[in-house]
């Protein structure tokens, strides 16, 4: 009679799990993805769509296509023909500079060097009027402008002494005024003056001869009192 562990028994025993093949999975090594092929954004192709230069034909992405032997022969003979040539506008620019510069240290003449250029140009000698007027004179034309400036105007002033309105202008203006010892040297030469002027008169048979002039008279500076000529 057959017994249960017997039965048990006789079952086939569990097979072993077989091991699973191992499969392939090595890439071919010329289907190996290099880094060289993938661009900064990681899409293929990127890096291996740029070709080559030699080293002396090297090109910027935006070359016009020309070499960088080309590119520095262009530079250098711009730069020739600018120093030959410089452009209009710099010049006009640097004409402008100069002018600013010099014209900066500059001011507007006043009135007064206005009229002092224009007179300088009139009276190229200087100012040297052919008639003199004594100091009594010089006195009394200010005198009367100041007394009635509204009556004796330049022009009557003119007129009467028988001047130009610019000496008359220039009489008014002047605020120069003599000390008494430059008075009394200027008086001394009127007198002298006057006396010249005199015997000039009386040789001329205008004016009587006088003792006081007869002396200053060019006959007694070529002849003595003998009527002889003077050596």
């Amino acid at each position: 009679m057959p017994r249960l562990g017997d039965s048990q028994n006789d079952e086939p025993a569990p097979a072993a799990p077989e091991t699973p093949a191992a499969t392939d999975d090595t890439v071919p090594q010329h289907k190996t993805p290099k880094k060289k092929d993938y661009d900064s954004f990681g899409k293929k192709g990127g890096w291996n769509n740029h070709k080559s230069h030699p080293k002396d034909q090297r090109r910027d992405p935006d070359s016009t296509g020309r070499t960088d032997r080309e590119r520095r022969a262009f530079r250098n003979e711009t730069r020739r023909e600018a120093k030959k040539e410089p452009r209009k506008d710099w010049q006009d620019r640097a004409q402008k500079s100069k002018q600013l510069s010099e014209n900066r240290g500059k001011r507007k003449p006043e009135s007064w060097q206005v009229q002092k250029a224009a007179l300088k140009e009139k009276f190229a000698g200087g100012w040297n009027p052919p008639k003199k007027l004594s100091p009594d004179a010089l006195d009394g034309i200010r005198h009367l402008h100041a007394k009635a400036p509204e009556q004796f105007t330049t022009a009557v002033l003119a007129e009467e002494f028988q001047m130009s309105p610019e000496a008359i202008r220039r009489i008014l203006k002047s605020k120069w005024r003599p000390s008494e010892d430059e008075m009394e040297s200027r008086r001394k030469r009127w007198e002298n003056r006057h006396d010249r002027i005199w015997s000039r008169m009386a040789e001329l048979g205008l004016r009587p001869s006088t003792d006081r002039t007869r002396t200053l008279s060019d006959f007694h500076v070529l002849y003595d009192d003998n009527n002889r000529k003077r050596r």
